[in-house]
């Protein structure tokens, strides 16, 4: 279903032009717009075109704010598609309020998250590539500040801002990523310390994303890791940034709320990719990997004993098989 066309020759909505607020909603990007930035941000070159992509399944009570954050970026070169699964919750009301201001939208039904995204992406025509969540949302600037930061960075193929990370009446936390390349991702240890944002925040230049192919729609877990995986590898560069440019909600139905699933997954992820790419990896830096994504699975089978109440012993007996060298190293009070 078309929405508007050329954007970028489009003028991006204010306050004024949006449908006003429901009642009670103040705040960003209710009441609140993003200032727009300096004509001369970028040195005289112009905003490269982004491309959005916000894929949505029954997320009627979140969708509005996140479609609100995205267009009220005040960004000049924005391309923004929404790709709904057929909701049947309001979500399509909500979507045609604000169709004027949407390059394409669909509301029908599909094969998942994964097939939406890449539904959204085979129209995207931007330099620079993102998806948002529908129950995610971006921060005033986040566009131009991730534009700046490709501007400045350009031998890098990922860009990655700060992320807020928020549940109901609780304070907000932030994450700050300091990765660089594959190897950060991969490594199971690495990606905690240094990949410790969450996926809205991140860009990507689209034509590396066109390399590496369409997001695995068998994948409903996982998928932007296994994607930013090829993305990466073998020696493709990441660019970091302390600007928060998202929120990452945490909320009751998210798929992502069981901690060892998600976990377990990542680490699934992670070792297929060892095993279909690994061999790009220096013989030291792969022997580090393959060591450090063992004991790591060790230290969740241990992890799930644990919060059980130590009734899952077979957890524990998974546990010391899979990594023996990792239990005697926890018993005898050895870093682990």
């Amino acid at each position: 279903m078309p929405g508007m066309s050329e954007s970028e020759n489009r003028t991006p909505p204010n306050l004024n032009d949006l449908p006003p607020p429901p009642i009670g909603k103040v705040g960003w990007p209710w009441t609140e717009g993003t200032p727009p930035a300096p004509s001369d941000a970028l040195g005289g070159k112009p905003w490269p075109k982004i491309s959005i992509v916000t894929p949505s399944y029954q997320q009627g009570q979140f969708l509005e704010e996140t479609i609100r954050s995205v267009l009220l970026q005040n960004y000049p070169n924005l391309e923004y598609f929404v790709m709904d699964g057929g909701s049947a919750d309001g979500s399509r009301q909500i979507i045609e309020k604000y169709s004027p201001w949407v390059d394409q939208w669909k509301s029908e039904k599909d094969r998942g998250q994964s097939h939406a995204i890449n539904r959204g992406f085979a129209l995207a025509t931007g330099e620079l590539w993102g998806w948002l969540n529908s129950d995610d949302l971006y921060l005033p600037g986040a566009l131009h500040a991730h534009a700046r930061l490709a501007t400045d960075n350009p031998d890098a193929v990922l860009y990655i801002g700060a992320s807020e990370l928020f549940r109901e009446n609780e304070p907000t936390t932030l994450g700050i990523g300091s990765a660089e390349g594959f190897i950060d991702l991969v490594d199971p240890y690495r990606f905690t310390e240094k990949f410790g944002v969450q996926q809205p925040a991140m860009l990507w230049r689209s034509s590396r994303a066109r390399e590496v192919g369409p997001l695995n729609e068998d994948n409903h877990m996982t998928m932007d890791i296994e994607f930013l995986l090829k993305l990466l590898c073998p020696d493709h560069k990441v660019a970091c940034m302390k600007t928060p440019t998202a929120r990452f909600r945490y909320h009751a139905n998210q798929k992502t709320n069981d901690y060892l699933q998600v976990a377990f997954a990542i680490l699934d992820t992670q070792e297929a990719a060892m095993a279909e790419m690994g061999d790009k990896l220096s013989a030291t830096s792969r022997h580090e990997v393959i060591r450090h994504l063992k004991r790591h699975r060790a230290q969740l089978w241990m992890r799930d004993f644990l919060d059980s109440g130590k009734c899952r012993w077979s957890s524990l007996q998974k546990s010391i098989r899979h990594d023996w060298r990792y239990f005697r190293d926890l018993i005898f009070r050895r870093p682990v």
